[in-house]
């Protein structure tokens, strides 16, 4: 019996451990709205952070509405980047919002107004899809590397813009 005791409170103490609050990497962690700003901030940070991207291939992020668990991902990490001029139409003010709690950038914010297409001939409205003309992406981009490698942990980071910009 006593031994039956032993176990069970070995078994008890092995379940609450398994309860306890997971601590959060000493790793950085930067979200973004799509898989293509991920994957080129991933190229950009290398392996000095964790890119998590927000919407999967074939979302369309004009329509697409942040989830419970999107919102979770959003609050939990330390950087936030998104590609602005409207292009997460439904995101939009959400993700301006987290400028007040932590470093969030819009790469449409480092590019050249001047050379960004305007729809219709409006004079407020671009065309979002930015990263097909891979002068003004490579530009909005270089702008995120030189505010990532102001963050201790990301110091590499301009080093790592200049060795990607060359196989682009």
């Amino acid at each position: 019996m006593y031994k039956l005791a032993i176990y069970a409170g070995l078994l008890f103490v092995l379940i609450l451990s398994g309860c306890a609050e997971s601590k959060k990497s000493d790793r950085i962690t930067i979200v973004t709205t799509t898989g293509i700003l991920a994957d080129c901030v991933q190229n950009i940070v290398g392996d000095q952070a964790e890119v998590i991207s927000l919407m999967g291939a074939g979302v369309d992020p004009h329509l697409y509405k942040a989830s419970q668990g999107d919102i979770s991902k959003l609050a939990n990490a330390d950087i936030v980047i998104y590609n602005g001029l409207h292009l997460e139409g439904k995101m939009a003010k959400m993700l301006e919002n987290y400028n007040q709690q932590k470093p969030t950038y819009a790469i449409g914010s480092y590019m050249d107004p001047a050379k960004l297409k305007r729809v219709d001939g409006s004079s407020d409205l671009v065309d979002p899809h930015v990263w097909f003309n891979p002068t003004l992406w490579m530009q909005g981009l270089k702008g995120i590397a030189n505010e990532l490698s102001k963050v201790k942990g990301l110091e590499k980071t301009n080093a790592n813009y200049d060795v990607y910009a060359q196989q682009v």
